[in-house]
């Protein structure tokens, strides 16, 4: 599933913060799970950490 990315801000070197479209994942998740983002179906996962739920958005850090 396809999800827009509505803010990026890099906080540190090496970190950022994402705030994408996802009501399915917000809806679903608590703040302090996990996800596991893929650019592509063969890229990179990267695991990341839910901060804050919204309706309809997730903060990633």
């Amino acid at each position: 599933m396809a999800y827009r990315i509505l803010e990026k801000e890099e906080i540190a070197p090496s970190v950022h913060k994402m705030v994408i479209d996802a009501p399915d994942v917000a809806k679903a998740a608590k703040a302090g799970q996990f996800i596991i983002l893929r650019i592509d179906e063969r890229g990179k996962e990267f695991l990341l950490q839910l901060r804050i739920l919204r309706e309809r958005q997730a903060r990633l850090l």
